[in-house]
């Protein structure tokens, strides 16, 4: 069991999806190793509290990776250490810029706004696209990062993640929405991937591009 100053800290000061993270935990891959994946999230939630913290939360990974000799457990702690360096090294601005999508991360869900951020430059009203897995359009469970350009949405739905295992050209699909900028938590128009990140509850005219 996870404690609560844990949860209030991965749930309010990393906005982590608790629910996501904690199905991780119950999963076939993780679940036999579920007490020491724990103790191990309450391990990180101490090490920030440390000067050192960054060596401290690679300490604590180099540890337990040790402990349990297994290849899931291990792709889940060194998920939970990035993500925790990453918080560590430059608050939740940091957590979500940075975060991995090449296998299994914990899901940070924004809840207010990242600055700097470019959001005034924004049209009121902006058309968005976002390269994905045909799962978010068929659950309308979106993800929070979308982008201006349609060719780049594209990159990510069919290039980026070509080498992974887990890809499949048939199952990724590109979206297109509208969202107002007062729903907008995070825009950076002055790189290629043009990001902007939404509340995917505000989203609207969501549909297939083809």
């Amino acid at each position: 069991m996870i404690s609560e100053l844990a949860i209030s800290l991965l749930r309010d000061d990393m906005s982590i999806d608790i629910e996501h993270l904690k199905s991780k935990l119950d999963s076939n891959s993780v679940s036999q190793f579920k007490s020491c994946a724990v103790e191990a999230l309450e391990s990180f939630v101490q090490s920030l509290s440390c000067s050192n913290a960054k060596e401290e939360i690679n300490n604590v990974a180099s540890r337990y990776i040790e402990l349990v000799s297994d290849w899931e457990f291990e792709e889940f702690i060194d998920s939970m250490r990035h993500a925790f360096v990453a918080y560590s090294q430059g608050g939740l601005r940091d957590l979500f810029l940075h975060q991995e999508n090449q296998a299994w991360y914990p899901r940070v869900k924004l809840k207010h706004a990242l600055t700097p951020n470019d959001i005034h430059t924004l049209c009121d009203f902006v058309t968005v696209y976002r390269g994905c897995d045909l799962i978010e359009s068929n659950t309308r469970e979106y993800g929070q990062s979308w982008t201006k350009s349609e060719e780049v949405a594209r990159e990510f739905a069919f290039v980026h993640y070509s080498s992974q295992a887990w890809f499949s050209k048939a199952s990724r699909c590109v979206l297109k929405a509208t969202i107002h900028k007062d729903h907008v938590f995070y825009s950076d128009q002055s790189k290629h991937e043009q990001e902007v990140v939404v509340d995917t509850e505000k989203l609207r005219n969501v549909e297939l591009c083809a």
